[in-house]
C-alpha cells in the first residue's frame, strides 16, 4: 500500500469524527474512499529494451538495461535506469573474418534519470497514457584490448545528454507494458585516449555530424511489467 493511500485513510478518519461522539467508519469503507482520492492501480513498472543488447546507446556496444518507473502521484512518476555496457554481438559476428576484433574489450555503465508528467486526466492515471518527461543520461565505456588494458591504455567514450521526451505507455490486462517515446535534446559525445601518464582528447568528427553534433534525437521503446 502506498503512503498516499495510508495518508488518505488517516485524513478521512479524522474528518469523519465528531466532537461529541467517537464514531468509527468501517475500514473497508475508508479504504474505498482512499481509493477514490488516490486511484493508483500500479505502484511501478519494471522494463527494458531487448534490442539494446544488440546495439546500445554507444555505437558497437551491447547494453544490458534495467529501468524502473515508480509512481509518485496520480499523474506523475519518476524513472531510473541502470545499464552494463560491453562489446556488441554485432562485432562478435565478424570476429572470424576480422581476427583483431577478438582482442577488443569494452566495459562501462550507463545511468538514466527522468520525471514523467502524465497529461490526460480524463484518460487514466500514471503509469498509463501520454506523458512528457525531462531526462538526463550519462554513459561511459572503456575500449581497449586485453594486452593494452593490463597496461592501463584505453579509449574512454562518454555520452552525456539532456532530453525532453514525449511518449505513450500502454498497460495491458496481463500487466505487460509497452512504452513508446521520442524527443529532442542536447548531447556531448567525448572520446579520450588514456595511457599511464597522459589523457588526450580525440576528434570524433570523422564519425559523422549526426554523432559529433550537439543535437540529440531520441526514438525508442521499452517493454515491461506493471505491479
Amino acid at each position: 500500500m502506498s503512503w498516499r493511500r495510508i495518508l488518505a485513510v488517516i485524513l478521512i478518519s479524522v474528518a469523519s469524527a465528531s466532537p461529541g461522539m467517537a464514531q468509527k467508519a468501517d475500514s473497508d469503507s475508508m479504504m474505498y474512499q482512499a481509493d477514490i482520492a488516490y486511484p493508483l492501480e500500479y505502484e511501478g513498472v519494471l522494463k527494458t529494451n531487448p534490442l539494446s543488447v544488440l546495439w546500445g546507446s554507444i555505437p558497437l556496444t551491447s547494453e544490458y538495461m534495467v529501468v524502473y518507473e515508480f509512481v509518485t502521484a496520480p499523474q506523475q512518476s519518476s524513472q531510473i535506469g541502470l545499464s552494463y555496457i560491453s562489446k556488441s554481438p554485432v562485432l562478435k559476428a565478424f570476429e572470424d573474418t576480422i581476427p583483431d576484433l577478438k582482442l577488443l574489450t569494452a566495459n562501462g555503465v550507463r545511468i538514466q534519470l527522468s520525471h514523467r508528467l502524465y497529461l490526460l486526466k480524463g484518460y487514466d492515471f500514471a503509469p498509463r497514457g501520454w506523458y512528457i518527461a525531462p531526462q538526463v543520461s550519462y554513459a561511459t565505456v572503456k575500449v581497449s584490448t586485453k594486452h593494452f588494458s593490463s597496461r592501463d591504455v584505453y579509449v574512454r567514450i562518454t555520452h552525456f545528454n539532456v532530453n525532453l521526451l514525449s511518449g505513450w505507455q500502454w498497460v495491458y490486462s496481463s500487466n505487460y507494458t509497452l512504452d513508446l517515446f521520442t524527443g529532442l535534446g542536447y548531447k556531448d559525445n567525448i572520446w579520450e585516449e588514456h595511457d599511464s601518464q597522459t589523457t588526450i582528447s580525440l576528434d570524433n568528427d570523422d564519425v559523422g555530424g549526426w554523432y559529433s553534433g550537439n543535437v540529440k534525437l531520441t526514438i525508442g521503446f521499452h517493454l515491461g511489467i506493471a505491479f
